[in-house]
């Protein structure tokens, strides 16, 4: 039942039950992953990157999963641990052109638009990689470096030597940091469409799986005729 509120966008009625059936069969993969679905379309993301975190160490060398779990942290901004879940679901599927995309959205809003436009490049995104060569040659036509990528940590400052008396310092003026143009914006992250409905998550998953994630929804008609043959 928790399916069918689901399929009909019925989310708060789809928690219920499904919250419900997981109290009765905790170790139910499909209902677990169905749920990690609602969860994300509710926006509850740390419930849905608990219930991704449990499926994927029994299920490794799914990509779904991957991917899901590194939309879950790119949509909190969480970008070094999503970064680690799309690095690898690209490992895991390298032709696959989302990994690659969703990797050079991290770079470009951490200001890394070298290994932005590598990423942009392998997901074969036309668009994006014109867009960071524009923004390339106009730092090279303004004599600029690169900007620091925005997740480098500050160095440490130096101790001062033992038993020297501390020196007061004031404020130091930090040196201006080259700034991409006014007009450029990374792209946002998209608001999924209706999400499909992952009815099985067996330990071998059957081929119409292997493509499952958020932003990929698949026919319902054909999603049901293979879960009814599984």
């Amino acid at each position: 039942k928790g399916r069918e509120f689901f399929q009909r966008q019925q989310l708060a009625d789809a928690e219920r039950e499904l919250g419900a059936a997981v109290r009765i069969r905790p170790e139910d993969e499909q209902v677990l992953n169905l749920l990690g679905m609602v969860y994300f379309r509710l926006n509850k993301l740390d419930q849905a990157r608990e219930i991704y975190e449990r499926l994927i160490p029994s299920n490794p060398s799914v990509y779904s999963l991957r991917s899901n779990l590194g939309l879950i942290y790119l949509k909190k901004n969480q970008y070094a641990d999503a970064q680690i879940h799309f690095l690898e679901a690209a490992r895991i599927e390298p032709a696959n052109s989302k990994a690659h995309m969703y990797l050079g959205l991290i770079y470009e809003r951490q200001k890394r638009y070298l290994q932005a436009l590598s990423e942009y490049k392998l997901a074969k995104n036309e668009k994006m990689v014109a867009q960071i060569e524009q923004l390339l040659r106009m730092f090279a036509e303004r004599g600029e470096p690169l900007p620091a990528a925005v997740e480098e940590v500050e160095p440490k400052k130096a101790e001062p030597a033992q038993g020297a008396a501390p020196v007061p310092s004031g404020p130091v003026a930090a040196a201006p940091e080259p700034s991409p143009p006014a007009d450029h914006r990374p792209p946002e992250l998209p608001e999924p469409p209706a999400a499909e409905v992952s009815l099985k998550l067996p330990r071998v998953l059957p081929e119409y799986m292997k493509e499952t994630d958020f932003f990929n929804p698949q026919k319902a008609a054909e999603t049901e005729a293979q879960v009814e043959r599984a």
